[in-house]
Parts: structure tokens; C-alpha cells; sequence
């Protein structure tokens, strides 16, 4: 599937501790990262967890799940910080996410 003429892929994460921020998607030196939509699921009850959506160490959006799956289907892509990964972290090291984005370089 392409979008403008780019190939649109996805990313995954599954069962993962990201108590310490995780790479979800890797940079490309002088590439933009165009994040479509997000998929959050927790192997336990979410209630309560924070989800950071980073680019790079940068905080864009916190994210508050509810139960445990959460999605954010995006209206307009969000892009990120030429050369800059793309990273998910949360507030729990109890809780283990499994989180799958769509993405094109740019």
C-alpha cells in the first residue's frame, strides 16, 4: 500500500517492558519518520498507564489507554524530527505493552 507515492510499513513491539523508552522505529539519517496510526495493547489491565510518544527523547504525546487496548487512528500524520527515531515509553515496568504503528520515510 503507498500513501502520496510512499510505501506505508508498520512496526511492532510485542510484550515489551518500556519502563525505559524502546525504538519502535528505527531512523534514517536525513529521512522523516510519518507516523498513521498507533496500536497499544497491555498484557495486563492498562488502567492508569502512561504511554509516551517520543521523537527521539522528545515527548510529543502522553497517552492514557483504557483497559487493555487503546488506538489512535490519526486525521493527519504526524511527523517527526528528520533523522530521529521514533520511541515508545510508559510509567510501569509491571505492565508489558505490545505496540504496532504505521509509518512511512518521508
Amino acid at each position: 500500500m503507498t500513501i502520496d507515492g510512499k510505501k506505508l510499513e508498520h512496526a511492532n513491539i510485542r510484550e515489551t517492558d518500556c519502563s525505559t523508552a524502546q525504538v519502535l522505529i528505527p531512523a534514517i539519517s536525513g529521512k522523516t519518520i510519518v507516523i498513521c496510526d498507533v496500536f497499544v495493547s497491555a498484557k495486563q489491565n492498562a488502567v492508569n498507564a502512561e504511554i509516551s510518544l517520543l521523537d527521539d527523547s522528545a515527548e510529543f504525546f502522553k497517552w492514557y489507554p483504557e483497559y487493555t487496548s487503546s488506538s489512535m487512528n490519526l486525521t493527519a500524520p504526524i511527523h517527526l524530527t528528520a533523522g530521529n527515531p521514533f520511541k515508545i515509553g510508559c510509567d510501569s515496568s509491571t505492565t508489558d505493552f505490545s505496540v504496532l504503528a504505521t509509518y512511512y520515510y518521508l
